[in-house]
C-alpha cells in the first residue's frame, strides 16, 4: 500500500495546521513534569534543612567590650532605676487603698443623695401647700376695725348712759325733797333707770386702752404676715435649687462610678506596668557581668543560614539540569528510532 505524502511545497490547509487534540499520553507527561519540580523543590529544601541543623552556630564575642567601671556605673544606674521604680510602686500601693475606699463609698454617698433629695420633693411639696398669710391679715384688719366700731358704739353707750345718770340724779334729788303725791312710785322708776345706767358705765369701763392695743395688733397684722410670706417664698426657692441641686448630683451616679471604675482599673494597669519594668531592672542587673566574669558570647547563625540555602539550591539546580538532560537524551533517542523506522 502507497501513502500519498502532500507534496513539500503544497500549501497546507488551516485544518492540517491546527494542533494535535492533547492526549492521555501529553496531559501525562505534564503531570509527571509538574510531579518532577515539586520533587526537585522538596529535596533541596530537605538538603538545606540537613544542611542547616548539621553546621554548628559560630561564636562572636560581645560587639561592645566595657570596662570594670563601665559596668560598675551601669550597675549604678539601673539600682537608681529600680528604687525609683519600686518608691512609685509603693507609693502606687498605698493610694490604691484609698481609692478603694472612694471607689466602695460611691454607692452609700448616693443613697444618701436619693434620700435627701425624696427629703427636698416634700419639703418643697409642704411649702407650696403652706398658705398665704397676707389673706389672713386681711380678715384680721377687717375683723379688727368691726371690733374697733363696736368699741367706739360701746364708748358712745356708756357715755350716753352716764349723761342719763346725770340727767336722772337732780331729778330724783329734787323728788325725794318734794312733797308731789305719788312721787315715790316715779323715784322708785328713775332710781331704776340710774342703776342701770351706772350699770353699763361700770361694765363697759374704760374703752380707751383696749381700744389702743386693738389699733396696734390690727396694724401690725399685716406687716407680719407679708414678712412671714417672704421667710415663706425664700424658703420655697431655697427648697427648689436644693431638689435641682440633688437631682443633678443623683444623675451624676453613672458617670462618678464609670470613673473610679476607670481609676482603680487605671491603677491597676500602672502597678502591672511598674512591675514589669522592676523585674526588667532586675534582669539587667543581673546581666551585667563583674570584674571577673568572662564576657558573654554571642551565637551568630548566618553561617549556618547561608550554607543551607547554599546545599539546597545547588541540589536543586543539579536535579533540575539532571533532570532536563535526561529528557533531552530521551527525546533524541526516540527521534533517532522514529527516524530508523521510517527508513
Amino acid at each position: 500500500m502507497t501513502i500519498d505524502s502532500p507534496s513539500r511545497h503544497e500549501p497546507v490547509s488551516d485544518v492540517d495546521a491546527s494542533p494535535p487534540p492533547q492526549t492521555p499520553r501529553r496531559a501525562g507527561r505534564t503531570a509527571a513534569a509538574a510531579i518532577a519540580a515539586l520533587g526537585v523543590l522538596l529535596t533541596g529544601v530537605a538538603v538545606g534543612g540537613f544542611v542547616f541543623l548539621d553546621t554548628e552556630p559560630a561564636l562572636r564575642p560581645p560587639a561592645v567590650d566595657l570596662s570594670p567601671d563601665d559596668v560598675a556605673s551601669a550597675q549604678d544606674s539601673v539600682s537608681s532605676a529600680k528604687m525609683l521604680i519600686d518608691m512609685m510602686s509603693a507609693t502606687v500601693n498605698s493610694g490604691t487603698a484609698g481609692i478603694e475606699k472612694v471607689t466602695a463609698a460611691v454607692e452609700p454617698t448616693f443613697a444618701s443623695v436619693d434620700t435627701a433629695s425624696k427629703a427636698a420633693d416634700q419639703m418643697v411639696a409642704g411649702l407650696a401647700a403652706a398658705p398665704s398669710l397676707s389673706a389672713a391679715a386681711s380678715t384680721i384688719e377687717e375683723l379688727g376695725g368691726t371690733v374697733s366700731k363696736s368699741l367706739t358704739q360701746a364708748q358712745s353707750l356708756a357715755s350716753s348712759a352716764e349723761d342719763v345718770d346725770d340727767l336722772v340724779t337732780p331729778i330724783v334729788s329734787g323728788l325725794e325733797h318734794s312733797t308731789v303725791p305719788g312721787a315715790d312710785k316715779t323715784i322708785e322708776q328713775l332710781k331704776s333707770l340710774q342703776s342701770a345706767s351706772r350699770e353699763i358705765v361700770g361694765g363697759v369701763g374704760d374703752l380707751g386702752a383696749l381700744r389702743s392695743e386693738l389699733d396696734k395688733a390690727t396694724a401690725a397684722t399685716g406687716p407680719a404676715a407679708r414678712q412671714v410670706d417672704g421667710a415663706i417664698d425664700r424658703a420655697r426657692t431655697a427648697a427648689s435649687q436644693l431638689k435641682e441641686g440633688l437631682d443633678r448630683l443623683a444623675s451624676a451616679k453613672a458617670d462618678t462610678q464609670q470613673a473610679a471604675d476607670d481609676m482603680s482599673g487605671g491603677l491597676g494597669k500602672l502597678k502591672t506596668a511598674l512591675a514589669t519594668v522592676s523585674n526588667n531592672l532586675s534582669s539587667a542587673d543581673e546581666s551585667l557581668t563583674s570584674d571577673d566574669a568572662a564576657p558573654a558570647y554571642v551565637y551568630d547563625h548566618a553561617n549556618r543560614i547561608g550554607r543551607g540555602i547554599a546545599a539546597g539550591a545547588v541540589t536543586a539546580v543539579g536535579l533540575l539540569v539532571v533532570g532536563i538532560a535526561l529528557v533531552l537524551v530521551v527525546h533524541r533517542r526516540r527521534t533517532q528510532t522514529g527516524a530508523s523506522t521510517q527508513n
